[in-house]
């Protein structure tokens, strides 16, 4: 017995339900005739945040006539078909775009142009958009940045009270 797909969704012979079938187990999708290689796709794995709350598609040029809307429309579709939360990068062929439920839609288009429009190829120029979604505050809580922030701000206060316990000591001999 096959289950029918939702009203609206997108088989997976086209390029948006082969990503929506793949991001629903892993973190990074290629579909081939993508610009980006698949090597360079795999890459995207390894990158801060990705497989924790961001998702990457590479895409070919094609999916864009499958879903209206430029790519950050084929990201959203992604996301909505696969029931992703975070954020989705997508690569469709040398466009960039993104959708996110933790990041305002203002700010992150302001990410995705500020990537679209750097120095590289599409895979460098996805890789700097997942970096920045990344370091991005979400309204998960903020971003990742604390990981790093808050370890060593406990450094700083726990050297700054032993300084202070050694001057007191010394203080208090003399």
């Amino acid at each position: 017995m096959a289950l029918a797909a939702p009203a609206g969704a997108h088989t997976p012979g086209t390029a948006i339900g082969q990503a929506v079938l793949a991001l629903g187990e892993v973190p990074v999708s290629y579909t081939n005739g993508a610009v980006v290689s698949e090597l360079e796709a795999d890459a995207f794995g390894r990158l801060p945040g990705v497989g924790e709350d961001i998702y990457v598609a590479a895409l070919p040029a094609s999916v864009l006539r499958e879903q209206p809307g430029g790519p950050s429309a084929v990201a959203g579709e992604i996301a909505r078909e696969a029931i992703l939360h975070g954020t989705v990068v997508v690569v469709a062929g040398t466009k960039l775009g993104a959708w996110s439920d933790q990041i305002p839609e203002n700010r992150l288009e302001r990410l995705v142009r500020i990537a679209a429009s750097g120095r590289g190829d599409p895979a460098t120029r996805a890789g700097a958009l997942v970096l920045a979604v990344d370091a991005e505050p979400t309204s998960s809580g903020g971003g990742r940045l604390w990981l790093v922030a808050a370890p060593s701000a406990l450094l700083v206060a726990a050297l700054a009270f032993a300084a202070y316990v050694l001057l007191r000591r010394r203080a208090a001999r003399a």
